[in-house]
């Protein structure tokens, strides 16, 4: 299999980027997202009704969450958007490699693929910090801990998703 080494413009922020680069994947995982974003309407609509005026341009987004198709729906309308994003996987175990090959074709920065080591995961967190976000979405946290231990500066929030419906 093929892989990007250097993805568009990850350049900037690494010297891996293990994102598969076949382009069956970029096909496959478009297609998926085509199908999520049919069903996320609401997305499509926020989507559709801003994206000329970009009302987020300039806005850059650190992402650390599955890598599925709704989260491709969820990337794109914030591209659209006018946001910048660099995203990687809350889960190397769980990660659609053709949805993120798909991503990556569409520019995003994206480290993202299945059965990443412990090491990388960790590595791909550094690199969304390296691209200095504005904002995080994260799914355990572990994105902000990062943040927060690194002192990174610059930060103007975060939410924390999860989804896991564990009563406590």
């Amino acid at each position: 299999m093929l892989y990007f080494l250097i993805s568009y413009p990850v350049y900037k922020y690494c010297l891996f980027n293990k994102v598969p680069s076949d382009f069956t994947f970029i096909r496959n995982g478009k297609f998926s997202h085509e199908r999520a974003s049919n069903h996320m309407t609401i997305l499509d609509r926020i989507r559709t009704k801003n994206e000329k005026n970009r009302p987020l341009l300039g806005c850059k987004l650190g992402l650390c969450l599955h890598v599925t198709k709704e989260t491709s729906v969820l990337v794109m309308t914030a591209k659209g958007l006018g946001v910048k994003i660099a995203l990687c996987s809350a889960n190397p175990l769980s990660a659609q490699e053709d949805i993120a090959a798909f991503i990556s074709s569409e520019g995003v920065i994206t480290f993202a693929w299945k059965e990443g080591t412990i090491k990388e995961y960790k590595e791909c967190i550094r690199q969304v910090l390296k691209f200095q976000p504005h904002n995080l979405t994260d799914d355990c946290a572990e994105l902000h801990i990062a943040a927060r231990k690194s002192k990174i500066k610059n930060i103007h929030g975060g939410t924390e998703e999860t989804n896991s419906g564990i009563k406590g």
